[in-house]
């Protein structure tokens, strides 16, 4: 999964932009590892990721 995140990095980017959340269904290990993928590929585009109990979630200069 880490692999496709990384290859469609600029369209996620614009989906989060867009409001776009992402719910992981899964163990810990795999939701820790898509986080750290998604805050290396989206920090480039200016979010800074938030984690909650219950998903994921980015916003536009978030300061976590």
């Amino acid at each position: 999964m880490q692999d496709i995140l990384r290859k469609d990095a600029e369209r996620i980017g614009k989906l989060f932009a867009a409001g776009g959340q992402v719910l992981l269904c899964g163990n810990r290990d795999m939701a820790a590892a898509v986080a750290a993928v998604l805050a290396d590929i989206l920090a480039v585009q200016g979010f800074n990721l938030e984690l909650h109990c219950i998903g994921v979630s980015m916003a536009p200069g978030a300061t976590g």
